[in-house]
């Protein structure tokens, strides 16, 4: 028997049904019909983030890691933190005693979070130093990078300068970016902050104890902790600044350990049952505590977990945009049309891009339209352009595609 010619084969999506209807109808009814199973499906979805997981069960460093897990147990755990935050800050205490409640003499526990076993804050840190003869300023320095942060560039400006402090500023953010190629700008004092007064004799290398030095103002920009060479090009930049009469513009420039600060929260096993509730539970008593949710900042397995979580439920159905814009709410309904072959073949790789686009940016940065600077080369990687600027113009370009 011959094969058929080309001409004489019939395209799956010409042939028609008794009624004269195309298979494609009988194909959007049929997923309209699984939709609503698929979608609570979906929902349910918990996505577990443990690399012991990731290996089988007979691989020599799954073994290896399994021992250590064993005879090393270990809580999970998760850090807290907020824009703003400080040593001092009252919300410390009110978030702590409302994760982990009050424990009496007599060692028992009243209130808390059931999903919570215990709060390690900063200032617990620092009392148990005390008490081991170890001074505050150490105290600080051993932590700087672990529950309590550097914090911004803090200026003390001249006297001079004090007579145009608004120029000065100016002045010195401009230099710091037009020399150093940072994005710098003022950074407001903590809402807890309360200077000293000013004292001819206060120095940088002032502790809290003997009350924190005065500044004018503080300065930073994204991801500064992580380039020491820039902060030391920093400082002699802004100590070398002068006005027009050649006279100083900063008699001091100085980092202050104490902010930001964070909570290191360790979970019970009572966290195991339902990570998101876990992580939901906790948010509500930051907001509780004062704690604007905006400003909050938390992280850790948990909270990377939650977030996976999240990125899937909204990748099936994403209420944030109106229904007339169907393929947006849903990214599986539109992966579903694509692979279906409902769309034109011109139009299905923008599809395909913007799908991409849409799943790494949810998966990177649930909260926000658009990934983080620092992995932005990596998302436009994964989508195919070789970097940000080619995403974007390659986005352009399918968006125009898909709409004409």
């Amino acid at each position: 028997m011959e094969p058929e010619s080309d001409n004489e084969m019939t395209h799956f999506f010409d042939k028609r049904d008794p009624w004269g209807r195309s298979p494609a109808v009988w194909i959007v009814v049929a997923m309209l019909l699984i939709a609503p199973a698929a979608w609570w499906l979906v929902s349910q979805i918990q996505l577990e983030n443990d690399v012991r997981s990731w290996l089988p069960t007979d691989d020599p460093q799954a073994r290896t890691l399994q021992w250590a897990h064993d005879e090393f147990p270990t809580r999970d755990s998760l850090f807290i933190s907020w824009d703003g935050s400080s040593l001092d800050d009252p919300r410390l205490g009110r978030l702590t005693e409302r994760l982990q409640g009050v424990i009496d003499e007599n060692g028992v526990r009243h209130g808390g979070l059931p999903e919570v076993e215990r709060v390690i804050g900063p200032q617990e840190l620092l009392d148990e130093m005390a008490r081991r003869d170890i001074s505050r300023a150490e105290g600080l320095r051993r932590l700087t990078g672990m529950l309590v942060g550097r914090g911004p560039l803090k200026i003390r400006l001249s006297d001079a300068a004090r007579e145009v402090p608004q120029e000065a500023q100016s002045q010195i953010l401009g230099a710091l970016r037009e020399r150093l190629d940072v994005d710098a700008a003022l950074i407001a004092r903590p809402e807890s902050a309360v200077d000293a007064p000013d004292d001819e004799n206060a120095s940088s290398e002032s502790t809290a104890a003997d009350g924190p030095p005065h500044y004018d103002f503080q300065v930073g920009w994204p991801r500064m902790q992580l380039e020491p060479v820039i902060l030391k090009r920093a400082r002699e930049l802004a100590n070398s600044l002068k006005d027009a009469d050649g006279r100083r513009l900063v008699e001091d420039c100085f980092f202050l350990p104490g902010e930001p600060v964070a909570l290191s929260v360790m979970l019970s096993d009572a966290a195991l049952d339902d990570n998101n509730a876990t992580v939901e539970s906790i948010r509500q008593a930051a907001i509780a505590s004062g704690i604007p949710a905006d400003k909050l900042r938390m992280g850790g397995r948990a909270i990377a977990g939650e977030a996976l979580n999240r990125s899937v439920r909204s990748a099936a159905w994403n209420a944030e945009y109106p229904f007339f814009q169907l393929l947006r709410r849903s990214l599986f309904l539109l992966s579903a049309l694509v692979g279906a072959g409902l769309v034109p073949a011109d139009i299905d790789p923008a599809l395909r891009l913007l799908t991409h686009m849409l799943i790494m940016f949810r998966l990177v940065s649930p909260g926000s339209s658009e990934p983080p600077e620092a992995t932005r080369p990596q998302v436009a990687r994964a989508c195919g352009p070789k970097d940000w600027d080619s995403l974007l113009a390659a986005q352009d370009e399918a968006r125009q595609r898909g709409s004409a």
